[in-house]
């Protein structure tokens, strides 16, 4: 699929506090949790008012639309802020899940931290881009990250689904398992642009994203590009001999076709 993933490392704990808490202060018109928040985790200014300009469109957002299109992908910007964060083309983990059922059992629920006011629900699945997807809780992906290095059908199944993009994917989970977070999907938070990725789109902390992914993305495109190119000469120089050059040319204008 055509998805720019990207995995963001974050603890329910700190989605409730980083998003709901700070959103719900500035719904009452306090800034305050934000800016402290800002400061406590030594964020820059200019990406300080990010957040903060962040939150106001979240306060825009209809608490009965779509999670996943609203406060899910807002959530998922926002954590891009406070940490790092990883991108994969087009290889999320719920895509895995759907290809095979027993990758569902890692899958995790964040219902339990969304204030009842927020009326959508969190279904862990991506609505179409600018999205929030699956949720991985900081427990079930030190499962998955057990399950796998003991290899076997975990391990071959998330090689074979993965495939260029396996480094970048166990990046994620490595760093998360390491420090006790879980891990959240969205779509175009990042949006990078594999020929020249200094022109990439960003909705969060463009610095924060590990760089890994989108080198392999754009590694993946330039070879693509020029097998194309290949193919490409290939075919002119064939167009080329069979209409006006050598043998073949030859016999066709002397029989007018």
């Amino acid at each position: 699929m055509g998805y720019d993933v990207s995995y963001h490392p974050i603890n329910k704990n700190e989605i409730k506090q980083w998003y709901f808490d700070a959103l719900k202060s500035a719904r009452e018109g306090d800034w305050s949790v934000a800016e402290k928040l800002a400061k406590e985790y030594d964020i820059e200014d200019f990406y300080a008012q990010k957040y903060i300009d962040t939150l106001k469109i979240a306060l825009e957002t209809k608490d009965d639309e779509s999670f996943a299109l609203g406060h899910g992908y807002i959530l998922a910007a926002v954590q891009g802020f406070f940490r790092k964060y990883f991108y994969t083309r087009g290889t999320a983990f719920s895509f895995l899940a759907q290809e095979h059922s027993e990758f569902k059992r890692y899958l995790s629920d964040i219902s339990g931290v969304i204030p009842p006011e927020i009326k959508a629900k969190f279904t862990g699945e991506f609505d179409g881009s600018y999205s929030s997807g699956a949720f991985i809780s900081a427990a079930n992906l030190a499962k998955f990250w057990q399950d796998y290095n003991a290899g076997g059908e975990i391990k071959r199944k998330t090689d074979e689904f993965y495939a260029q993009n396996l480094p970048a994917f166990l990046s994620a989970v490595k760093f998360s398992v390491e420090n006790g977070y879980g891990l959240l999907e969205a779509t175009d938070v990042i949006v990078p642009n594999p020929l020249d990725l200094n022109s990439s789109e960003c909705y969060s902390n463009l610095f924060n994203c590990d760089p890994e992914g989108a080198l392999i993305y754009a590694d993946t495109a330039a070879r693509q590009l020029s097998e194309a190119m290949k193919l490409d000469k290939k075919k002119n120089e064939s167009d080329k001999n069979e209409g006006s050059g050598g043998f073949l040319g030859a016999i066709k204008r002397l029989f007018g076709k």
